[in-house]
């Protein structure tokens, strides 16, 4: 199980994105480009959704990812990942991953549906800190939908890879004071999930 720690922060338009995507201090950092196509699902009881869980399926630059989270915490979440194309694959293939609940493995394909999605572009940059932790700053802009709607999505994402999250979280800190952000406490499943509802 991998275990995520991560900050989303709402950021008003494409533009302000830009910007922050460019900040001096991020000047000389590795930087990636990912077309991402994602989509969640869940049982027509939403068994999943009512554990917290998410379950997505992400194209990612044409390479296909399925992700099985849960809630461990305030920004901690555990993570399981499989690379695999059909989705009954990829559940044999998260049910046999340490730490995956006894309620997933029992899940078949055949029970779960697509219920809301997310198309976006993700800019990301890698951070090092003084302390020695490294995170990722990514810039999302795309769409969420689902249920027939569409909303725009436009955030910045911290998520630490090693260390501790203290620098990290001051650096969004640090964010938020010179943008006017503020933390977008929903995860862009959640948000796309209030449109499928």
């Amino acid at each position: 199980m991998g275990r995520e720690i991560e900050l989303k922060l709402a950021v008003p338009d494409a533009a302000l994105l830009e910007k922050i995507y460019e900040d001096p201090a991020f000047s000389g950092s590795k930087c990636a480009e990912f077309a991402m196509k994602t989509t969640y699902f869940d049982t027509a009881d939403r068994k999943l959704s009512s554990h917290k869980w998410m379950l997505r399926q992400r194209l990612e630059n044409g390479h296909t990812v399925t992700c099985f989270k849960m809630p461990l915490g305030k920004h901690a979440r555990g993570e399981w990942e499989a690379e695999a194309e059909p989705l009954a694959a990829a559940l044999a293939l998260l049910a046999q991953q340490e730490g995956v609940p006894a309620e997933l493995k029992e899940l078949s394909a055949q029970e779960l549906f697509p219920v809301c999605g997310a198309e976006f572009r993700r800019r990301t940059r890698d951070i090092s800190f003084p302390d020695g932790s490294q995170a990722e700053l990514a810039c999302d802009l795309g769409t969420l939908t689902g249920g027939g709607q569409t909303i725009p999505l436009c955030e910045a994402e911290l998520e630490l890879k090693t260390g501790e999250p203290e620098q990290m979280q001051a650096l969004a800190a640090f964010l938020c004071r010179k943008y006017g952000l503020h933390e977008e406490p929903l995860s862009k499943f959640a948000r796309a999930k209030r449109l499928a509802e």
